[in-house]
């Protein structure tokens, strides 16, 4: 019998709604954001009771701190965070000898509560490893080490489309170019990564990259979607399917690559 004080078992249709609430709490929460907790809550009341016992049981266990990784993972120096969601966060990391800069992925030891996390994410590196296609991130490495999953993915410098869109939030639809979106992915490197050296490729400055930013707004808006079909259609051609496609997951570059991230 559920004791009195405990809140109700989230219905099955509830449980991925109270998943994702979770993690996007979690993500908000590793950003900075102390009211987090309350916000889903009061955004979400019919889940706030189990949305409550969730994050009672992470702080019972001492997993709501910032999440710490050995200064070395995976033949990998850790330099410093990157972001991260609900599932994993990510780093920029160095591989000594060669100099090259990584995202390092690892996954947040919260999810050891989560049934089947840890297998997941190490499918995911499996999985991104046997991907090639130039709208796909691709995977240098990955495995687990000290019982942390980990993989490392080209580290790129660009925006993610939710960003470059809130960047323009509020202008005029009908005025806006391919150069404004441009305009606006800058901008958020910029803000984000300008203590970043630049690489000297992988931002984007492969032949006709610039295309992309060329043309109207409806032209960039049409060939960003299908640069995703092309990625997603590699991905699906190798029998893997993408579970989270959303403009969070979409990254474009200053020099007009898009790219499709996180397949979840």
């Amino acid at each position: 019998m559920t004791p009195p004080d405990s809140p109700p078992a989230a219905e099955p249709s509830d449980a991925w709604a109270l998943s994702e609430l979770v993690a996007d709490t979690l993500g908000r929460l590793e950003d900075g954001e102390p009211g987090a907790l309350e916000s889903a809550c009061a955004a979400v009341p019919g889940l706030a009771p189990a949305l409550r016992e969730r994050f009672g049981r992470l702080a019972a266990f001492g997993l709501l701190g910032p999440t710490v990784v050995p200064e070395q993972l995976g033949g990998f120096r850790v330099l410093r965070r990157l972001g991260g969601g609900g599932m994993g966060v990510v780093y920029v990391a160095e591989q000594p000898g060669l100099g090259r800069r990584v995202a390092l992925k690892v996954l947040r030891p919260e999810q050891v509560l989560v049934p089947g996390a840890r297998e997941r994410f190490l499918r995911e590196v499996t999985t991104l490893a046997g991907l090639t296609h130039p709208g796909i991130v691709p995977v240098h490495a990955g495995g687990e080490e000290r019982g942390l999953p980990w993989l490392a993915m080209e580290l790129v410098r660009g925006a993610t489309l939710e960003e470059a869109l809130a960047e323009v939030h509020g202008h005029a639809p009908g005025r806006l170019t391919g150069r404004d979106l441009q305009a606006a992915v800058a901008a958020v490197v910029a803000r984000r990564d300008g203590a970043e050296p630049a690489p000297s490729r992988g931002d984007g400055s492969a032949a006709g990259g610039t295309a992309l930013w060329s043309g109207t707004w409806v032209d960039a808006c049409l060939a960003i979607g299908r640069a995703l079909a092309e990625a997603l259609q590699a991905a699906h051609a190798a029998g893997v399917l993408h579970r989270d496609v959303k403009p969070s997951n979409v990254m474009l570059t200053p020099g007009g690559r898009v790219l499709l991230l996180d397949f979840g």
